[in-house]
């Protein structure tokens, strides 16, 4: 068995047939892949649309649980997996058509613990979304040891479903994702990439990153921002382990600005609150440039006039914000019902 993906499932019964169709829709004999459907104790019915292509499709394996989350529904996945190679797929995303022959040929030419592959963003009217200038910090096409390629080809961004894994290489060092995690990508990465002897960028596109509201990614909570500021104190342990590299300082930057944001945007005095204790106490105190343009406008605050700089900024960008969403959710209620805003005539 060549490859295993792993397609962690939870209330997206709108998403699964397309994603499955995805990974069906490719190069390599089914003979010699697997699509691991993971059902995640999940209300709505996903697992009749998982069972009705498994029908026709013998390399579908569909496995059962109670409720644990992205994490345990990964973990349980790889467990079982049987691929040389695997690939976590989020069920509401999709892969590039005839990808996986590719994929693995380079996996096996270079002999690689890890490939990292490109994507793409689409938003709910099928349009793609520019990505961030801090995605990619070059095009290579060498082969590095984790750390080198974390910074000098990777960003900041650590989402597990960018990667395509050796098995052995996550088994024989009992690589598995944090449970009970928000953003477990992050500190799953952070762990792993560094113990990768060798890992490169694959210069295609292999996946589309399905940008929906409701998503985990997409929305706000207390324990979000809490699980935030864990993997920052993640970020300053790998630090302080490798002190000679950038990589982690430049993520934490980036998260603690995301965290502080969020905080606010909710009124989250807690969050707040930790936000500014790890700043204060990161070993390097100014802030690596890097993220979207407001987080990048916020870090220089930080870096040339301190939290209350920052905290100030931060407060009239989050305002302006909500400006902004009012204005597009009242404008959206007059296209929708011009009526009831101005008056029957």
């Amino acid at each position: 068995m060549l490859l295993s993906l792993i397609l962690p499932t939870y209330n997206v019964e709108a998403y699964l047939g397309k994603c499955i169709e995805s990974c069906l829709n490719q190069d390599l004999p089914k003979s010699e892949y697997e699509i691991i459907v993971v059902i995640d104790g999940s209300p709505d019915h996903s697992i009749d649309i998982a069972k009705r292509y498994q029908e026709n499709n013998d390399n579908i394996r569909i496995i059962t649980r109670e409720n644990g989350g992205l994490s345990v529904a990964r973990n349980t996945g790889l467990k079982v997996a049987n691929g040389e190679y695997i690939w976590f797929v989020d069920s509401d995303d999709s892969i590039t058509e005839n990808c996986l022959k590719s994929i693995y040929e380079e996996m096996a030419k270079y002999h690689l613990d890890a490939l990292w592959l490109k994507w793409c963003n689409m938003n709910k009217f099928h349009n793609t979304i520019p990505l961030y200038d801090c995605t990619l910090c070059k095009e290579d096409d060498e082969v590095h040891e984790g750390l080198d390629f974390m910074c000098s080809v990777m960003g900041i961004y650590y989402f597990a479903w960018s990667f395509v894994f050796r098995r052995n290489f996550l088994t024989d060092n009992g690589f598995l994702f944090k449970e009970g995690l928000f953003y477990e990508d992050t500190e799953f990465a952070y762990r792993v990439l560094p113990a990768s002897k060798r890992i490169k960028l694959f210069c295609k596109v292999c996946y589309t990153y399905n940008i929906r509201q409701g998503s985990i990614a997409q929305t706000t909570s207390s324990k979000k921002i809490d699980d935030l500021l864990s993997i920052v104190e993640k970020a300053k342990e790998m630090d302080e382990k490798y002190p000679d590299v950038i990589c982690f300082r430049r993520s934490a930057s980036n998260i603690l600005i995301t965290a502080l944001n969020q905080s606010l945007a909710i009124g989250y005095k807690k969050g707040i609150k930790n936000t500014k204790r790890l700043l204060s106490s990161f070993l390097y105190r100014r802030l690596s440039i890097v993220g979207s343009t407001p987080n990048r406008l916020l870090v220089k605050s930080y870096n040339y006039g301190g939290f209350y700089s920052l905290i100030t900024l931060a407060f009239i960008l989050c305002q302006l914000r909500k400006i902004r969403n009012l204005s597009k959710n009242m404008k959206r209620n007059f296209i929708r019902n011009p009526k009831d805003i101005v008056g029957k005539s």
